[in-house]
Parts: structure tokens; sequence; C-alpha cells
């Protein structure tokens, strides 16, 4: 991650006042530079408003020196004991305003700078299968929010693994010796296989959509 926060990024466009008219206007303008569409609550949330309802200036974050400061301290655990799944962008699709830059030292830069990003997100992905055999480790093909830019993508993995889980944590008990009584009937697990497998993943679908469409994360 130190390397990461190392490399020097082209600076991207900034919105003009016609784009800072209001909160919408500015979420298109956003959409049009960066090639996907982020949440109108999003800009509330980091930038202020006026009170005729424009735009004003971007928040600061006390946070934000913290997060740095977190992110280059990183401690390095012997291993990792817990089930998870990790989706990587890789390889990185370059935002909009660079790839229809006609500045050749525009789109010279950036490709070399996604060659590089491209090349330690690679090397994250396989620490991460090697350090941590249980993990399930996805890449695909698309932008840092990877959540919005393959926001199908995303979903079809997240369901896919928690139904993985389901099944294999259903099979680990019934394999780890006398089944587990079921709680309600009293009966061996084994005997209510047509009723529980399907339980978890009815319960978890809509959090999972929520998780996805609405948080802020990344995948690096």
């Amino acid at each position: 991650m130190k390397e990461f926060l190392e490399m020097q990024a082209l600076q991207p466009p900034t919105p003009s006042q016609s784009d800072l008219r209001s909160f919408s206007a500015l979420q298109k303008w956003d959409a049009e530079v960066y090639g996907f569409r982020l949440p109108e609550s999003e800009f509330h949330q980091t930038w202020e408003s006026t009170s005729d309802g424009r735009v004003g200036k971007m928040r600061e974050f006390e946070g934000s020196q913290s997060f740095k400061t977190i992110m280059t301290s990183t401690k390095k655990y012997a291993s990792i004991p817990v089930p998870s799944l990790a989706i990587f962008a890789v390889p990185h699709v370059q935002e909009h305003w660079m790839i229809k830059s006609t500045d050749p030292t525009v789109r010279n830069t950036a490709n070399e700078y996604y060659k590089r990003v491209d090349v330690m997100a690679e090397k994250q992905a396989k620490a991460l299968e090697d350090g941590v055999p249980a993990a399930r480790v996805i890449r695909l093909k698309g932008m840092h929010y990877i959540f919005v830019s393959n926001e199908p993508d995303v979903l079809r993995e997240m369901r896919a693994y928690l139904g993985s889980r389901s099944s294999g944590l259903e099979n680990r008990d019934l394999q780890a010796g006398e089944p587990r009584p079921c709680p309600k009937t009293k009966r061996p697990i084994s005997k209510e296989r047509s009723v529980l497998p399907d339980l978890p993943i009815k319960l978890l679908r809509k959090p999972v959509d929520k998780a996805v469409v609405g948080h802020k994360f990344a995948e690096d």
C-alpha cells in the first residue's frame, strides 16, 4: 500500500461553475470524467452546499491523515484463519478523461501509471492467495471503484461465495462426527437438509445488495 500512496498520479479535471450549480449536475460531470456513476448522496457527503442549493467547496476530513498513517504502518500477520472473499480490479480500466484525451503526454503517462498499478495490484492478489489459502481471490477488469463499475459481477461473486460457505459449513458439521441435533425438531441435522441449506442466502440477499451499492470501499 505504501507504494500505491507514493505513486504520482495525473491530476484530473476540476468541475466548472456550471457543473457546481447543483448536486445532480456535479454527479453527471463526475460520471463523464471518471466513467462510472456514484450515488448523488456521495457528493452530499464529500462537498458542502450553499443556502441556494449550489455545490460549495469540498469538505475537509480530519481522519485523512490518520488513514494515511494506518495504511503506511501496517503489521504483518503470520496467518489469517478466517474465510474471505477479495475482489481486485486487475487489469484496471483507465478513467474516461484519460482515454478521451488528445494530449499524447496524458495518454502515455496514464498508460505507464496503470501498468504499475496493475503490477502492484496483482502482487497483492498473489500474496493473498499464497498467504491465505482459504481466501477466494477474484480478478475483474474494471475501475478502482469495482463495486460500482462492475456491480453485477461483484454481486454474482458475493452470492456465489456466500452460497459456497453455507454449503461448506453444513457439510463440515455433518462430517465432523455425530450430526448436531436440530434445535427445533431435535432430530439430526442431516434429516433437515431439505429445509436448512437455503436459509442463510435468503436472509443475506438484501443486506448484500445494500452493502455493495451503499458503501464506499476500495479493492486495493
